[in-house]
């Protein structure tokens, strides 16, 4: 930091571009020992089941997201709390006890699907970009879901905009109960009346925050 205000044309530095890096090149050299260990497998990895799908998101938003999670993932797809994590949700979110970031970093890891809520809040946060960035230089399997107000051209240049959905984009939801349920094999999946009960439950909450 000393040689800092020496440099030419630096104009700002942004302590979250430091953070970002480092935590980047944490989970690329976690994926290289990974796949330099014969041996190891995702539980050994992160000493815990890893989830199903990793809830990128801004604690601002956590009303929103908690419906998603209960209406949309677990009532309507038939998912389990320990599928998901949701860090601002008690029920989904980090166990007493571990290291908030090494747990992060190896969930993000060995997760399924990383889906990004993405709303003005999510987009001025820092963290929830690095977790965005961590997730393309992994290569994972990503689905961004927009709040009403937010634009598609927000998404940034990691992503393509044809990935995204709007989350009260009714034909998206149904496509994403089909690909979960084909994926996970869920034995106690929830009736298609049901399914469309939640999902209408989740299009009022969500409209009514």
């Amino acid at each position: 930091m000393a040689y800092l205000p020496g440099l030419s044309g630096v104009s700002r530095i942004n302590a979250y571009d430091f953070g970002g890096i480092i935590a980047i090149i944490n989970i690329i050299s976690a994926k290289i020992n990974a796949k330099g260990n014969k041996t190891i497998d995702a539980s050994a990895a992160s000493n815990d089941c890893p989830v199903k799908i990793f809830i990128s998101h801004s604690s601002k938003d956590k009303s929103v997201v908690e419906s998603f999670i209960n209406s949309i993932l677990r009532l309507g797809c038939g998912l389990q709390p320990n599928d998901v994590l949701c860090s601002s949700i008690e029920a989904t979110g980090i166990k007493t006890g571990k290291d908030i970031r090494d747990y992060l970093q190896k969930q993000l890891l060995f997760c399924d699907y990383v889906f990004f809520m993405i709303s003005d809040n999510y987009l001025n946060s820092p963290i929830c970009l690095n977790e965005m960035g961590g997730a393309w230089v992994l290569n994972k399997e990503v689905k961004p879901f927009l709040f009403p107000e937010s634009d598609f051209a927000e998404m940034g240049w990691l992503y393509e905009i044809s990935k995204g959905a709007r989350l009260n984009n009714d034909e998206a939801l149904d496509e994403l109960r089909d690909e979960l349920l084909d994926k996970y094999k869920l034995i106690d999946r929830p009736k298609t009346s049901d399914w469309t009960a939640q999902k209408k439950s989740f299009f009022k909450s969500l409209n009514s925050l």
